[in-house]
C-alpha cells in the first residue's frame, strides 16, 4: 500500500499518540470496513458550511426533543423549526 510520505509521518504521528502503530491502525480501519460494509464515516460532497449548519439543526432538534420531553409545549414548534417544517413566526 502505498501513502504520501507527509501523510504517512503525521498519521503514524497521530496513531502513535493513541497507542497503536500504523499497521495496528490501518487494520482496525479494515476491520471497521468489514464489519460496516461501507466506510465506517459518510462520504460527502458538502462543504464543511453545509455540514455546520446540518450540525446545528441536529443540535437544535435534540434540544427541542429534550424540552418535549420534559414537558415544554413550546419546544414542539422549536422541533418544527430545527428541521424546517415551518419558519417561525408561520402560523
Amino acid at each position: 500500500m502505498n501513502m504520501d510520505d507527509a501523510v504517512k509521518q503525521e498519521f503514524t504521528k497521530i496513531v502513535g499518540e493513541l497507542g497503536m502503530n500504523a499497521t495496528t491502525a490501518v487494520n482496525l480501519f479494515a476491520r471497521s470496513v468489514i464489519r460496516e460494509r461501507g466506510l465506517p464515516f459518510p462520504v460527502t460532497l458538502r462543504t464543511s458550511n453545509e455540514r455546520d449548519r446540518a450540525g446545528c439543526k441536529a443540535r437544535q432538534f435534540r434540544r427541542g426533543v429534550a424540552a418535549m420531553e420534559s414537558g415544554d409545549m413550546l419546544a414542539v414548534e422549536q422541533a418544527k423549526q430545527a428541521l424546517g417544517m415551518e419558519r417561525a413566526g408561520d402560523e
